[in-house]
């Protein structure tokens, strides 16, 4: 996926699988032990206008847009 920085209007939906992060304890634990814990959908809107949607529990191939739950956020 591309970095957040390089989003923008021209990128259009844009997900993220959000995953446990290694054990900051642990440093022999790498991102092989990640699991996914859900999606991210973003889109950027004219305006300084940012689309969000979370989807707990679901992958990539589950998610296939934004739902009526969208949050639209302002700067």
């Amino acid at each position: 996926a591309p970095a957040p920085a390089d989003i923008g209007v021209d990128s259009g939906i844009v997900k993220y699988e959000l995953i446990t992060a290694p054990n900051p304890f642990n440093p022999t634990q790498g991102y092989q032990d990640t699991s996914v814990m859900g999606v991210a959908l973003f889109q950027v809107l004219e305006g300084e206008k940012l689309k969000v949607e979370t989807f707990p529990g679901k992958t990539t191939a589950q998610v296939t847009g934004f739902t009526n739950a969208v949050q639209i956020y302002e700067r």
